[in-house]
């Protein structure tokens, strides 16, 4: 996954400018070089990407190349954070400050020994990415898929991708049968408890149908969806945008520890 030279440029200039945080949302109006004005919180920049939440639920990618120049800064500035935050001790789930991450640090269970059972969230550390997981034992085309996406897990986390996480969000008749679905398909991510799977903070994503996958940042704010624009891409799309995702972050990780190597004089 490749950072265009002219960004790479710009970032080892505004690295040794200082740092500004913008990691969380921050309301901005970004002109592009069409004379639009969009006024949004900026979620992130990602592969040449910016990703704005005009509100909630509704995001809008523009092509950085696409922004005027003083929104290009404020990307470029986004960009430059992320790096320096690379490789700093990870927030605790119980400490975070997104309503998302602390709604999940009480609901969530892992199958274990025939059983659902509460999974200890809180002291594990908070991801970058969730990935919802909407499906259900009853449905065929998520039991095709579901496999798909467990390869997907154990490769990336083979790969030392830790920043994300898997959410199953049951769509099954019974509880019963989550965890069955759960233990027949090895799953080995978390899923949300089955009496809270309607809650507002993760039903919310949910598509007409499943299987879908929906990515969002730690807030929740929505990355990629199964549905674009009403229309059912189904969830192969938003796994490979997650891949892209990861690929990516790992790349700023590895530029930042770039920049740490002391200068060679040899």
């Amino acid at each position: 996954m490749q950072i265009p030279n002219s960004l790479q440029r710009a970032l080892a200039l505004s690295l040794a400018i200082g740092l500004t945080s913008l990691l969380s949302a921050q309301k901005y109006d970004f002109e592009t070089l069409d004379g639009e004005t969009i006024k949004a919180d900026l979620i992130g920049v990602y592969n040449g990407i910016v990703f704005l939440e005009k509100k909630p639920g509704a995001t809008q990618f523009i092509n950085y190349h696409g922004l005027a120049p003083e929104s290009q800064k404020v990307a470029l500035e986004w960009i430059k954070t992320r790096i320096a935050a690379a490789g700093d001790p990870p927030v605790a789930a119980k400490d975070s400050d997104s309503k998302l991450t602390q709604f999940l640090v009480k609901s969530l269970v892992t199958n274990k020994d025939g059983k659902l059972e509460a999974y200890a969230f809180e002291d594990k550390a908070e991801p970058e990415f969730y990935a919802f997981y909407y499906s259900a034992h009853w449905c065929g085309p998520c039991r095709r898929f579901t496999p798909k996406l467990r390869a997907f897990y154990k490769a990336m986390r083979l790969l030392g991708h830790d920043n994300f996480e898997v959410v199953f969000v049951s769509s099954d008749t019974s509880e019963k049968m989550m965890q069955r679905y759960m233990e027949e398909d090895q799953m080995p991510w978390v899923g949300v408890k089955y009496s809270k799977k309607s809650n507002s903070r993760v039903s919310r994503y949910a598509g007409n149908g499943i299987p879908c996958l929906v990515v969002t940042d730690r807030h929740g704010r929505l990355l990629y969806h199964s549905y674009q624009n009403g229309e059912y891409i189904g969830p192969s799309v938003p796994l490979t945008h997650l891949e892209n995702l990861l690929n990516y972050t790992a790349k700023l990780e590895a530029m930042k520890l770039a920049n740490e190597q002391p200068e060679d004089r040899g």
